[in-house]
């Protein structure tokens, strides 16, 4: 198995991984490595992430409905 700081590099890398992905592994590491600062922003962002999407959808089906 590749270790997870090498998989989060190259999928770091590759235009086709998802933020949400790159986020989990990121927050994976720090929590290993014991960087409390980076957990802390992992988890600031992936709440960001997810009230950005949830106003989104929110935002998305009110327009459908008109």
């Amino acid at each position: 198995m590749e270790p997870i700081v090498l998989m989060l590099q190259r999928e770091a890398m590759d235009d086709d991984s998802r933020t949400s992905d790159l986020l989990r592994k990121a927050f994976v590491v720090a929590r290993k490595l014991k960087i409390v600062e980076f957990e802390d922003w992992c988890n600031r962002q992936v709440i960001l992430n997810s009230f950005c999407s949830l106003k989104l959808n929110t935002f998305c089906q009110g327009r459908s409905r008109r």
